[in-house]
């Protein structure tokens, strides 16, 4: 069996198996902007980095400021 290259190696790491929704051998893109989460704690864990670049950097740029607070001490 020959041997992968590091190319193919870093496309594909992380997706061993296909799929289990569509049988894709990569990683699917999906076309859409927003997602369900199961639970306030899903959601705080799978922050979307575009999300924290855009609270973090972008908004104190244009005079607004965002307050990072740790969820599990809503006071």
């Amino acid at each position: 069996m020959a041997k992968n290259r590091l190319e193919t190696i870093a496309l594909h790491a992380g997706q061993e198996t296909p799929d289990p929704a569509t049988g894709a051998r990569a990683v699917p893109i999906y076309q859409t902007t927003s997602y369900v989460f199961k639970n306030s704690e899903h959601a705080a864990n799978n922050l979307y980095g575009g999300t924290y670049q855009l609270f973090h950097n972008t908004f104190p740029k244009l005079g607004r400021t965002v307050k990072f607070v740790d969820s599990a001490k809503p006071e």
